[in-house]
């Protein structure tokens, strides 16, 4: 996760990962989500109090996902939208227009993940990459070279009647 701009001066402060935004917004204290004004478009939100001037309406930084994002109150003082990205990437701000200023995405380091973190079919072509640089670095076959060595195997059993004895298998 990270930190977005804590400007002073302004209603909200956000983090991001390269999926989505989550804002944090303070509201009165006892504010219920029914006395909640939110409306996400493709690159615009809009976030207040009925009845009152918004507290958000600005466009975003990129297009996102309307029917996706959601919003909740937080112990009744804490106004918290969940934004989902369009396009998985770093964004330098959140809202445009708002004076909360950029972040250099080409500083970002992303945070370590883990291999279980990845959908199942994804994980298993990791294991299989990593297994074959492991095996590269030792001067061992790669899982590849393996599967064609059991192929060829295979069919040196299926037929003893052919000889092999000059043959070079790779």
């Amino acid at each position: 996760m990270l930190r977005g701009s804590e400007c002073e001066g302004l209603p909200y402060k956000w983090e991001q990962t390269l999926g989505g935004i989550t804002v944090y917004i303070d509201v009165p204290l006892n504010t219920r989500w029914k006395m909640i004004d939110c409306k996400f478009d493709k690159k615009h939100i809009v976030f207040g109090i009925k009845g009152h001037a918004p507290i958000i309406d600005a466009d975003l930084f990129d297009h996102i996902s309307p029917a996706k994002c959601e919003g909740m109150i937080e112990d009744r003082k804490l106004g918290h939208l969940e934004i989902i990205k369009k396009k998985a990437e770093w964004w330098p701000q959140c809202f445009i227009g708002t004076g909360e200023g950029t972040i250099d995405t080409k500083t970002i380091e992303p945070p370590e993940s883990q291999i279980s973190d990845l959908a199942p079919s994804t994980q298993s072509l990791v294991q299989k990459m990593l297994f074959d640089q492991r095996q590269k670095a030792l001067g061992r076959p790669t899982s590849d070279d393996i599967k064609k060595q059991q192929i060829v195997e295979k069919f040196m059993k299926e037929h003893p009647e052919m000889d092999f004895s000059e043959t070079k298998i790779l």
